[in-house]
């Protein structure tokens, strides 16, 4: 029996399927971890990657790939380990350089960074995103001239892109360049006229600029804005309260459409689109909640529920691949979000990968050692690859640590049973359909 992760939203049964094994080299590892990478898949790519280095720890581009997959799933000092390792033999990589950097960043080693970025760009001056972040490093160390520079040549290179132009305007504006802020501050509106942080500091410049009509109606625009969408969310929060409250009365009809007013009433608001999502879950249906569930990844992108819950819906649409990419998502947006690590473990047993299901359920324990659940699955993966000592000791302190964890007993038994341990299997049966009559069915 397989658990499930416990957290507020919709869980589904994802059921255990036989092991399958298949030895592959470094190259195909090497192939497969690039592949994930490029659609996000984060944890999946990690795996196969170390894999590939395993096999040939002498490949700097592994080394530089499995950096990069590191820095993604949110283990910025393991990446700076290994872009140490094969940068060196890489020197003229520039991508390797600018994640380098990147991470660096993240550490608060921003002097470190710079030079990176510095490099990257030497190596490959018509790279944008290169130029935009050493151009922040360098703010961030206060030199404001050659940060403008950059500024202004990661806006030439990425013409449309609306933060290179708001964050070359707050640069302009740094070093007194007012009308040339309005002008960037403006090219950034053009090409996203909702964005607020342009909106607001372009209102600051024509203010400066003494042009107080321009400004005030920059701002207002701003404000207004901003008040129309507290209003639109307050109530969006009023009606979803109305939605539980009619749902824990099973007026499932009310609770839908005060769900689907709450919608209305703030449309670009993540969490209504999650709420409706999880209700027509619960209610069976499965077509809508993954409508409304990528609504509040699209609206929200950054929500690590949102991308766990529309995850568990894709689970049950047995649609693996792009479940464990959400999954892997949400877990570099929040590396304690243990409930998605359990179901990204679970659509790996689903998908008969063990050794990453395994992998990934000794990470929970790594993090969460009283975690029962994954006790009991990581007991299952051993279960499932003919390894019935290794179940034995997961089981047993799955049960240990909840002993009223009937599914836990009932695959103890199994393991025992394996093991050739007649007696103390019955007695864990015997517990086991105790706490749970339904596993009577079950026994073997």
């Amino acid at each position: 029996m397989f658990s499930r992760p416990k957290r507020a939203g919709v869980f589904f049964l994802v059921p255990l399927a036989s092991a399958a094994v298949h030895a592959q080299t470094a190259a195909e590892h090497f192939s497969l971890g690039g592949q994930m990478l490029a659609k996000f898949e984060i944890a999946g790519a990690v795996s196969e990657l170390e894999a590939a280095r395993k096999l040939n720890p002498a490949d700097s581009q592994i080394a530089c790939l499995l950096a990069r997959a590191y820095l993604q799933s949110g283990r910025p000092s393991t990446a700076i380990e290994t872009f140490n390792h094969c940068v060196p033999r890489r020197p003229r990589d520039y991508e390797a350089r600018y994640y380098f950097g990147i991470a660096l960043g993240q550490e608060g080693r921003i002097k470190e960074a710079v030079v990176q970025f510095q490099r990257s760009v030497s190596f490959r001056p018509s790279f944008g995103p290169s130029h935009q972040s050493l151009a922040v490093a360098l703010r961030r160390t206060g030199q404001e001239t050659p940060a403008l520079a950059e500024f202004r040549e990661a806006a030439r290179l990425m013409p449309d892109n609306p933060i290179a132009w708001c964050d070359l305007g707050l640069a302009e504006k740094a070093t007194g360049n007012n009308s040339r802020a309005i002008a960037a501050f403006r090219e950034a509106l053009r090409l996203k006229p909702d964005y607020e942080r342009a909106q607001y500091s372009l209102g600051i410049a024509l203010r400066k600029a003494g042009e107080d009509t321009a400004a005030s109606t920059a701002r207002m625009q701003s404000v207004a804005q901003a008040h129309r969408q507290r209003q639109q969310r307050a109530e969006a929060r009023k009606l979803l309260q109305d939605a539980v409250g009619l749902e824990s009365q099973n007026d499932a009809a009310g609770s839908e459409a005060a769900y689907q007013k709450a919608v209305e009433a703030a449309p670009d608001f993540a969490p209504v689109h999650m709420a409706l999502g999880i209700f027509y879950a619960r209610h069976g249906n499965a077509p809508q909640a993954a409508t409304e569930l990528r609504q509040a990844v699209l609206w929200d992108p950054d929500s690590a529920d949102a991308r766990y819950n529309y995850a568990l819906v894709l689970s049950a649409a047995a649609q693996w691949d792009d479940a464990a990419r959400e999954l892997a998502e949400a877990i570099a947006l929040d590396p304690m979000h243990l409930e998605a690590r359990m179901q990204l473990g679970n659509v790996f047993t689903s998908q008969n990968d063990y050794t990453r299901a395994a992998a990934t359920y000794q990470e929970i324990l790594r993090r969460k050692p009283d975690f029962a659940e994954a006790w009991n699955n990581l007991g299952l993966v051993w279960l499932q690859t003919a390894r019935p000592a290794e179940a034995k000791a997961s089981l047993l302190r799955a049960t240990a640590l909840k002993p009223a964890y009937a599914a836990a007993h009932y695959n103890l038994a199994l393991a025992l049973q394996q093991l050739q341990e007649g007696e103390a299997a019955e007695k864990e049966f015997d517990v086991a359909i105790k706490l749970d009559p339904a596993l009577a069915s079950r026994r073997h």
